[in-house]
C-alpha cells in the first residue's frame, strides 16, 4: 500500500490490512492482537480511537459501505457478530449477525451502482451506499481478484501537515 510515501507502493510486513483509515492519504496498518483491534500509521504510532477491545478475530476489511462522510467504515467479525465500526474505531455503526464464524467474510461490490453486500457464508447483507474511491480492503486478500494490494483513492490531505506537538 502507500504506507510511507504517496508516489510508491511498500509491502507492509504484520498487517493483516492496509488503508486510508484516517484520511491522511496514506494507508494505515490494521492488526487484531489477544482479540483486539489495533491501527497503526507508518510511524508505528497508534491511530486515535484504537484499539477497540473486543473478540475481534480474522481479517478487517476497509470499505465505505454505509453513508457516514468521506471516510471508510471497518469491518470485522467480533463474537458472534460482524461489528461494522467508524473510521476512527470509537463508533460500532452496526453489528449484524455472524451466521459463519469459521470462514472470512467478505465485501462484493460493483454489481449495481452504490451497493455492495458483506458475504458471511450463505448470507448476503445488502448495503445501498457503497463509495468505491473510499474502499480499499475489501476480503481478506484485499482485491476482487485477490491480489494483496489496496484499492481506493488516496488524496494527500496537506491541512495538517504544519500541526505537531509543542
Amino acid at each position: 500500500g502507500y504506507y510511507n510515501d504517496l508516489g510508491v507502493i511498500s509491502f507492509v510486513e504484520d498487517a493483516l490490512s492496509l488503508g486510508d483509515v484516517d484520511g491522511d492519504g496514506l494507508d494505515e496498518r490494521l492488526i487484531i492482537d489477544n482479540g483486539n483491534l489495533y491501527c497503526y500509521n507508518s510511524n508505528n504510532t497508534i491511530c486515535e480511537g484504537f484499539p477497540v477491545f473486543g473478540n475481534f478475530k480474522g481479517t478487517p476489511l476497509i470499505v465505505d459501505i454505509i453513508d457516514n462522510g468521506n471516510n471508510p467504515e471497518i469491518i470485522c467479525q467480533n463474537d458472534n457478530v460482524i461489528s461494522i465500526m467508524s473510521n476512527k474505531g470509537d463508533d460500532i455503526l452496526e453489528n449484524i449477525p455472524n451466521f459463519s464464524n469459521n470462514q472470512n467474510i467478505y465485501v462484493m461490490s460493483g454489481w449495481e451502482e452504490n451497493k455492495a453486500a458483506i458475504i458471511n457464508g450463505n448470507m448476503l447483507f445488502i448495503f445501498n451506499e457503497y463509495n468505491a474511491l473510499y474502499s480499499y480492503w475489501e476480503n481478506p486478500f484485499s482485491t476482487t481478484y485477490n491480489y494483496p494490494i489496496v484499492t481506493g483513492s488516496h488524496i494527500e490531505n496537506t491541512e495538517d501537515l504544519d500541526i505537531g506537538i509543542d
